[in-house]
């Protein structure tokens, strides 16, 4: 561990330049690039998803996997090896007098409150501004280029996009071009892809400023050239607007003849019509309501800056149906919904209060639960609470979901993300605190993973004690784990949260007594070694699964001895366990902030600080998380990987506060003394919410906020608090002040 955070002293200071909460940039020299905290900027809006690199372009080269293109959600090949199809992209070419344009030095920027990429790239003859975006509510790319000389001359630019999917075992005929049309300003591609399903739609390629439009490369390439005489006041402007049209709706009743060439046509249309100005001004608004009621200020500027990036994030990867690790053409496991990694993203948007958007990934498993159930049921026919639900490692849209889009490998016989998508069920139900959506669409989820288990994973051994079964648990401990402790306590988890729906709910009383049998029992057998739970029967290995009794699953009491010695162990050995894969001298992201969430019940407020200096240390430049990011031991996988940023910003909200299932409410239970300062208002379980702010070391105000007539127990560390400036009763809870807090007033204020 100590090697870990010797490390960090290693790490580059944020720069000076980018002060800004949602503004993170980086700048270079030439045509080069650092890119060990370089993975482009993302820029997104759940439908089509895209990086800029830092040229304002999107050269073909990777980026620790990741190579930029165009990539649409959903719209994949199917197997073997999976993934999404690239939809094309962008290149371009400056030249000024006639001579060709090198770069000389550039800087990039990504603005996550209004969700632009911008670079200001310097030539020796100009000077290139690039702003782009995909707006929140259209199928669309808006690229602008302002090329500014340093003196009266003759620009010539040229805009190259390329559409010629292909990558290794994905051979380029299986997408083909229909139709390539030079029209006046702009270029259409009309194409059909051979993939999991039949893609037939259209990509067209606009310019504001008139362009001679051509096709080259076997008509794989669209080249729109414009000339024009420009100054350093009148510079030469032109704005490209790229659409995403096509005929597929992955829904469990898809929409038929959808006429994509219409779409195309009005998208352009609307596109030039509305103008770049109009077009910005609603992307931003729109953007701006995500932001709106998000409060949370720190006194670390690159750990707040980083949590808003992660925000950001949480909002680009949201499509229809959920949050795939990411949305990118050969890459991120090709846009998939796992169970297990969405519930992440899913805590992160509820904890944050976005529960519009948390209930997607709900909601899209309550879609398809009836193909989970067929896939386990007698001839594909199931009844309710037999042999439950099985849904698929990796699963695809509606209309596919009843296939397993993972290639095959040991991970197939995962059975703990069906305790996650349970979770982010039972989440939901907590913060929203309604009844009907419990009823519909929570318990229907909960009660069939719980029978999932009862019927096909637990067995009662020869000294009659209840396990569970082999399974494959953390892909890193390898196949055919006996009583895999995280998998245990996902199931525990899962039994309890369907016995208490029934019994909310007045239903299915023998059931819910089962499953509360059944998880008393398996209680009793978790693994462990006498002094602290270990990952699986009889296991030497180190891994983070030990923690999952507390966090992803508030199973055990944090202060029974075998979890919390089991936890700070882990921690102790986290640097020989600390990544998904045998790989790797640090800890990532995605584990730092899972280990965080653990370590909150015990109000520790120094180990987190410790793994969040971790976490700073491996972002990248704008803030974004990677699934690994040790360049200093040439390891970095996945850029932009949603798992890892809904586990920060999850871990964060959590440390600032802490809603318990049985009721508690904790106010900055493992907020760093170092922070001194500090400000939010962020969501509780049961429908309400806590606004808190803290200046010098000491709490100045803190409201209960909801319907009136509400009180809850909210708890307050002692250290923050001063009694004479508490309205209303309290008592001493040990480390704490525990307040009867009610709605209408400030229960503290100074």
């Amino acid at each position: 561990m100590k090697k870990i955070f010797a490390l960090f002293a290693l790490s580059v200071a944020s720069s000076n330049l980018f002060a800004d909460k949602f503004v993170s940039g980086i700048s270079g020299v030439g045509d080069t690039v650092d890119k060990s905290r370089y993975g482009t900027a993302m820029i997104a809006n759940g439908h089509v998803s895209t990086v800029i690199d830092y040229l304002g372009l999107q050269k073909q080269q990777r980026y620790a996997h990741l190579t930029p293109a165009v990539s649409v959600a959903d719209r994949r090949y199917g197997q073997p090896v999976d993934y999404l199809i690239s939809h094309g992209w962008f290149d371009a070419a400056l030249y000024i007098d006639g001579k060709e344009q090198k770069p000389i030095k550039w800087t990039q920027t990504l603005d996550t409150k209004s969700a632009f990429s911008e670079n200001v790239v310097e030539y020796p003859d100009a000077t290139v501004k690039t702003v782009a975006f995909v707006p929140a509510n259209r199928k669309m790319l808006v690229v602008k280029k302002t090329v500014v000389p340093k003196a009266p001359s003759k620009v010539k630019f040229g805009f190259k996009y390329t559409f010629a999917p292909s990558m290794p075992a994905k051979p380029r005929d299986r997408a083909v071009t229909t139709g390539a049309f030079a029209e006046k300003n702009c270029a259409r591609f009309v194409y059909k892809l051979y993939g999991l399903d039949v893609y037939r739609g259209e990509i067209s390629i606009t310019s504001t400023a008139d362009a001679k439009v051509s096709f080259v490369e076997n008509n794989d390439a669209a080249l729109l050239e414009s000339e024009a005489d420009a100054t350093p006041e009148k510079p030469f402007e032109s704005v490209y607007y790229m659409t995403y049209e096509d005929d597929y709706d992955g829904s469990l009743k898809p929409q038929k003849n959808i006429d994509y060439t219409a779409a195309s046509a009005a998208a352009r249309k609307s596109a030039l019509s509305d103008g770049f100005d109009k077009i910005f001004a609603e992307h931003k608004a729109e953007w701006g309501k995500y932001w709106d009621g998000v409060s949370v200020s720190i006194p670390d500027e690159k750990l707040e800056r980083a949590y808003h990036t992660a925000l950001y994030h949480m909002k680009c990867i949201a499509t229809r149906w959920g949050f795939p690790v990411g949305i990118f053409a050969g890459s991120h496991f090709g846009g998939a919904y796992f169970g297990w990694d969405e519930t992440f993203c899913m805590l992160a948007l509820a904890s944050t209060g976005k529960f519009d958007i948390s209930r997607v990934s709900v909601d899209f498993r309550r879609t398809v639960l009836p193909k989970a159930m067929n896939r386990v049921g007698k001839y594909g026919r199931a009844k309710r609470i037999t042999v439950g639900a099985r849904y698929t490692w990796q699963t695809y849209d509606p209309k596919f979901a009843e296939l397993e889009k993972a290639t095959p490998g040991y991970w197939i016989e995962h059975i703990f993300h069906m305790s996650n998508i349970s979770l982010q069920a039972w989440t939901q139900y907590l913060y929203t605190n309604d009844r009907a959506y419990l009823e519909k669409t929570v318990y229907p989820i909960v009660s069939e993973c719980a029978a999932y288990y009862l019927a096909n994973h637990l067995y009662e051994t020869r000294d009659g004690d209840l396990i569970v079964g082999y399974s494959t648990d953390l892909e890193r401990l390898g196949p055919a784990k006996l009583n895999a402790f995280m998998t245990s306590c996902g199931i525990v988890y899962t039994l309890e949260r369907a016995a208490e729906g029934a019994e909310i709910l007045g239903v299915d009383s023998d059931f819910a007594e089962k499953c509360r049998a059944a998880a008393a029992r398996l209680r009793k057998s978790f693994a462990n070694d006498g002094k602290k739970y270990i990952p699986y029967d009889k296991s030497k290995d180190k891994s983070i699964n030990v923690v999952a009794g507390l966090f992803p699953y508030p199973v055990n009491d944090p202060e029974n001895p075998l979890q919390k010695n089991a936890v700070y162990d882990y921690f102790k050995n986290i640097d020989k366990a600390g990544n998904m894969y045998s790989t790797g001298k640090s800890v990532n992201a995605w584990y730092a902030g899972w280990t965080i969430s653990a370590l909150v019940p015990y109000s520790d407020n120094v180990v987190p600080a410790q793994l969040l200096e971790v976490v700073a240390r491996n972002l990248g430049a704008f803030g974004d998380t990677f699934e690994i990011n040790e360049p200093e031991n040439r390891i970095q996988y996945h850029p932009w990987f949603s798992t890892a940023a809904g586990n920060i910003v999850y871990a964060l909200n959590k440390m600032m506060l802490f809603s318990e299932e049985n009721g508690g409410i904790k106010i900055a239970p493992s907020v760093p003394e170092s922070w001194r300062d500090f400000s939010y208002t962020l969501p509780t379980f049961g429908g309400l919410k806590v606004s808190v702010k803290a200046e010098n070391g000491r709490l100045v105000y803190a409201e209960l906020l909801g319907e009136n007539g509400r009180s809850r127990e909210i708890s307050v560390p002692k250290r923050l608090v001063d009694v004479s400036k508490i309205s209303g009763g309290y008592k001493d809870a040990g480390g704490y002040i525990t307040i009867t807090a009610k709605t209408g007033a400030p229960f503290y204020k100074n």
